[in-house]
C-alpha cells in the first residue's frame, strides 16, 4: 500500500492507499489497531481503498490539546480533500464506528454510505461516577503496560473462542505503531461518546451494521438498538466470530460491503 502524508489543522495524517479503478472506500481502524489492520480485508475489496491513522496512530502526529471527537472528524475532513474525494463509502471498526458515524452525521454530503463493522457504543451514557472510574481503570492500565500490553492483554476477549493461535498472535500484534499519547487521547474520545446518539442527529444513507456471534464486547446487543432506531440498516451477524470482523473474517466482510455498495444509486442517480 502506498503512504501518503496530509497537512491538517490537527497536524499530520498518515493515510495507506491502495489503488484501482471506481469507488473509493475509506477505512478506520479500532482503538487498538492501526491502518495496517485493515490489510487482509482490504485485500479483496474493489475500488481506491484508503485507511487512515487517526492522530497518535502509525505516523500521524497525537492531538496538541485535550482531545475531542470534532478534531477527529475535522481531521477525517481534512483527509478527504488532500485525497480530492467528494464522496466515499466510510466503514469504521469498534471505535472507528464512533468516528464513521460521526463523519457521516456531520458531512453526510461526503458519505456515499456507512459500515459500522463490530460497533462499540461509547461510554457516555453511563452514570458520571461509574464512567469516571472505568474510565480512570482504563488510563491507569495504559499508563502501566502501554499500548503495546495492553494489546497482549486482551487480544483473547476481542477473538472469538474458535480462533486460532495464528489469529490470536495477530489480534495481539496490532497495537504495533500506537503511540500512549494517540490511545489515551482515543479512550477519553471514547467515553464522551455515544454512538446512538450520534447515528440519530442526521444520517438516512444505506448503512451495514456487522456484528460476530462471539462479540462479548457489545455489537450483538447494539445492533437490534440500532435497527430499531434507524430505517434501511441491514445487519449481519457472522458466525464464530468475536470483536475482530475484518481479521477473524475478511472474505465475509468483504462479501457484506460489496453488497452495501452496489445497493447505493450511482453517482449520477
Amino acid at each position: 500500500m502506498r503512504r501518503q502524508i496530509i497537512q491538517g489543522a490537527h497536524g499530520t495524517i498518515e493515510v495507506l492507499c491502495r489503488g484501482g479503478t471506481g469507488e473509493t472506500s475509506l477505512f478506520l481502524h479500532g482503538i487498538g489497531a492501526t491502518a495496517s489492520g485493515w490489510d487482509e480485508l482490504i485485500k479483496g475489496l474493489p475500488g481506491r481503498r484508503v485507511a487512515w491513522n487517526a492522530p497518535g496512530y502509525g505516523a500521524s502526529s497525537p492531538l496538541n490539546s485535550a482531545a475531542e471527537l470534532h478534531q477527529y472528524v475535522d481531521s477525517l475532513a481534512t483527509v478527504l480533500d488532500g485525497l480530492g474525494e467528494e464522496r466515499v463509502h466510510v466503514v469504521g471498526h469498534s471505535w472507528g464506528t464512533l468516528l464513521a458515524a460521526s463523519l457521516a452525521s456531520d458531512f453526510p454530503q461526503r458519505v456515499r454510505s456507512l459500515a459500522l463493522l463490530n460497533p462499540t457504543p461509547g461510554y457516555a451514557s453511563l452514570p458520571p461516577e461509574q464512567r469516571n472510574a472505568l474510565l480512570a481503570s482504563r488510563l491507569s492500565m495504559l499508563g502501566e503496560l502501554g499500548p503495546a500490553g495492553v494489546a497482549r492483554r486482551s487480544a483473547p476477549s476481542l477473538v472469538s473462542p474458535h480462533a486460532s493461535p495464528e489469529l490470536l498472535e495477530a489480534a495481539r500484534e496490532l497495537a504495533a505503531g500506537i503511540t500512549e499519547q494517540g490511545m489515551r487521547d482515543a479512550t477519553r474520545v471514547l467515553f464522551a461518546t455515544d454512538l446512538l446518539k450520534i447515528l440519530q442527529s442526521g444520517w438516512e444513507g444505506p448503512m451495514l451494521v456487522l456484528t460476530g456471534d462471539d462479540d462479548s464486547i457489545g455489537g450483538s446487543d447494539l445492533a437490534p438498538e440500532i435497527e430499531r432506531r434507524l430505517r434501511g440498516v441491514r445487519h449481519v451477524a457472522v458466525a464464530r466470530c468475536g470483536h475482530l470482523a475484518p481479521l477473524e473474517s475478511p472474505g465475509l466482510t468483504a462479501t457484506e460491503l460489496c453488497r452495501l455498495w452496489n445497493s447505493c444509486p450511482t453517482e449520477s442517480s
